[in-house]
């Protein structure tokens, strides 16, 4: 039998240097929960759009509908809800108090900035839409 390649000198000091076989890193209840109902219910969705993609009678669809497409979209959101508060506290307290006042100052600004923009546009399409009914009004009218 031969004998196993020796690893490289700068790959010997990884704590996974020489393991074989695939490792998954260790995920957190509530991640592993939050991925597992999220995949269940797409799951279950999918059985229920198989089952009625041929009926082209909706009143036979509500069954399907009821039980595997609102159950589906439930677990996904439950799933959902799992994996996007798993990481709780930390990321709300993640930046300074400052700096997101200073980030919602900016985003305000911005929005005032597109607002005043949207106007704008609003103004100047309303004057080019009277400038051109004002030929086609003057056309219309019999000539003397």
């Amino acid at each position: 039998m031969a004998s196993p390649t020796p690893l490289p000198a700068h790959l010997a000091d990884l704590p996974e240097a020489g393991r074989k076989g695939l490792t998954l890193p260790a995920l957190p209840p509530r991640l592993l929960a939050g991925g597992v109902l999220v995949v269940a219910g797409l799951i279950s969705v999918l059985i229920a759009w198989g089952q009625t993609r041929h009926l082209e009678n909706p009143a036979a669809q509500i069954p399907y509908l009821a039980s595997g497409g609102l159950i589906g979209v439930g677990l996904m959101a439950v799933g959902a809800a799992l994996l996007g508060g798993a990481a709780g506290g930390a990321a709300a307290t993640a930046a300074p108090p400052e700096e997101v006042v200073a980030r919602i100052d900016q985003m305000a600004e911005n929005i005032d900035w597109l607002a005043d923009t949207v106007e704008q546009i609003a103004a100047h399409l309303n004057r080019v839409a009277a400038t051109e009914a004002a030929p086609v009004d003057a056309a219309a009218r019999p000539r003397s």
